[in-house]
């Protein structure tokens, strides 16, 4: 009897024992488990890129969230941003950051110019997706433009628009602001890209000044849509003005209202030939605002009758004259 009486007390010592191992277990994982969500919740996770050891802030709207670049950081060029689209809590935040065919959306890169206006960098980019069909699924997009066809200083004040994808062409439509600030250094290579579209491979020695007319927005917002100012960009030498200004109007102040393809002159009239008869949001071109047909048109006359050999301008599609 004694001798059972030893066997069961070792027995429940080892059990004991068990018990004790398995409580340790659960309170270390869960002590790790809250430090790395704690930080998750707080906004602020660490780089696994291999860039950088530093935190960084989370940020995003309604189910985009960046974790690769904190807000106001300094960044050089080329940059990937990376991040994730997680809907699983659609309904506590009311909305949702929209996908489709493996893209979440577009990301355009800003500049802000030395007249405090927000000018682009480049044209719009696909933001792929691992797995669009998934309720939570990674992201990644890559952003770059040639700043030696600019001359952007470092300090520069940038940002990154997401806009959501948008399958059915209604609205409403999310997007989601990133501010960054230019270091000063981008890496190019290659003879096409960088910014406007107008060459990445120019030295300084190459660059020549051209002259581009804007909408003056303080004025548009109380009185004339129409009413234009000068900026002037540093761009690689052509002879090609007229399409190397287009180029950079439609990759910019005028993008909205459609896609540069080329421009032709003959007898004194440039015909700029667009890619549609639509704007990119998918209405006619024929039938802006008043407010933006005088924005469209006088930014085109005001750049290119600056020219000796342009006295009046005419939009095409690939349908013919546009008419407003």
């Amino acid at each position: 009897m004694k001798k059972n009486n030893k066997v069961h007390n070792r027995g429940g010592i080892i059990t004991l024992l068990l018990e004790i191992i398995a409580i340790l277990i659960i309170l270390v994982g869960g002590y790790i488990y809250l430090r790395i969500n704690s930080n998750i919740l707080n906004g602020v996770v660490g780089k696994n890129d291999g860039t950088k050891s530093n935190d960084v802030i989370i940020s995003g709207k309604c189910g985009l969230l960046v974790t690769s670049h904190s807000p106001n950081e300094k960044v050089n060029f080329p940059i990937t941003i990376k991040g994730v689209v997680d809907n699983s809590d659609r309904q506590s935040k009311g909305c949702a950051w929209q996908m489709f065919e493996g893209q979440a959306g577009v990301a355009q890169l800003y500049f802000k110019d030395t007249n405090s206006e927000w000018q682009k960098l480049g044209a719009l980019t696909p933001v792929p997706v691992e797995n669009w069909m998934s309720t939570s699924t990674l992201f990644s997009v890559g952003l770059n433009f040639n700043n030696e066809g600019i001359g952007l200083p470092a300090g520069t004040l940038l940002k990154v628009i997401f806009t959501e994808e948008n399958a059915s062409g209604m609205p409403p439509v999310d997007t989601f602001e990133l501010p960054l600030v230019f270091s000063g250094t981008t890496i190019t290579s290659g003879t096409g890209g960088g910014a406007g579209g107008i060459g990445a491979t120019a030295t300084s020695s190459e660059l020549m000044s051209l002259t581009l007319y804007i909408q003056n927005k303080e004025v548009a917002k109380t009185s004339d849509c129409g009413v234009t100012k000068k900026v002037v960009y540093q761009v690689p030498k052509t002879s090609a003005v007229a399409d190397a200004s287009l180029k950079i109007l439609f990759e910019n102040e005028l993008s909205q209202y459609g896609m540069y393809k080329s421009v032709a002159i003959s007898n004194g009239i440039a015909k700029v030939n667009l890619t549609s008869e639509n704007t990119p949001l998918g209405f006619p071109i024929s039938s802006l605002s008043s407010c933006q047909i005088s924005h469209l048109t006088s930014v085109l006359k005001d750049t290119l009758t600056q020219y000796s050999t342009i006295k009046s301008v005419e939009l095409y599609s690939p349908r013919g004259k546009i008419e407003f």
